[in-house]
């Protein structure tokens, strides 16, 4: 599983995050550069790899 924040997110910050420590310790937290709040549309390629990346479709 993985939590991804924008790195330029000015709506959700991710130190306000309260509940990222009742995930499942295999979780994998990423900060997201040039992305803001909408990451799929201000980073779209970053977003496709993060996916392909936790499902494990791009170790294929």
């Amino acid at each position: 599983m993985t939590v991804a924040f924008g790195a330029a997110d000015r709506i959700l910050l991710r130190r306000q995050s309260r509940f990222t420590d009742q995930l499942p310790p295999h979780t994998r937290h990423l900060m997201m550069p040039g992305a803001g709040h909408v990451p799929m549309t201000d980073a779209p390629d970053l977003i496709a790899r993060t996916v392909l990346a936790t499902t494990g479709v791009a170790a294929r």
